[in-house]
C-alpha cells in the first residue's frame, strides 16, 4: 500500500481530489507513491486530519435531483481527534473556535 492509498483508506476521503491530496503531501513532506510503513504513520494521520478539514470548507452540491453534502460535524471530530493523538493539540482546538456577535438588536423593521 502507498502513502496516497493509506490516506484515500480513511472513511470519507476516498473521492478526495488528487490536487487537493497532492497538496498536502507537500505540505506534509510526503510522497505519495512511496510503500506505506509504520514510521509514516504520525504523518499520514495528519494529511488526512488537513484533507477532512478541507472537506468541511467545501461547498454542498446540488443540481436537479443529485445533491452532495458533507458531514461536517463528523468530519471536525475526526480532524481534531487525529490532530490530538498526533501531537498537534492547538489545531485541534482552532476547529472549535466560533464568533461570538454580542449586542442589542430590536424587533422593529
Amino acid at each position: 500500500m502507498t502513502v496516497a492509498e493509506a490516506i484515500y483508506s480513511f472513511s470519507g476521503l476516498e473521492d478526495t481530489s488528487a490536487n487537493a491530496l497532492q497538496r498536502t503531501l507537500v505540505l506534509r513532506q510526503l510522497n505519495g507513491a512511496d510503500e506505506f510503513v509504520v514510521d509514516h504513520n504520525k504523518a499520514v494521520n495528519l494529511a488526512a486530519a488537513d484533507l477532512y478539514v478541507e472537506l468541511v470548507n467545501s461547498p454542498d452540491f446540488g443540481e436537479g435531483s443529485l445533491s452532495i453534502t458533507r458531514a461536517r460535524k463528523s468530519h471536525i471530530a475526526t480532524a481534531a481527534r487525529l490532530y490530538r493523538e498526533n501531537g498537534e493539540p492547538e489545531k485541534a482546538n482552532s476547529l472549535y473556535k466560533s464568533i461570538t456577535v454580542s449586542g442589542k438588536a430590536t424587533s422593529r423593521w
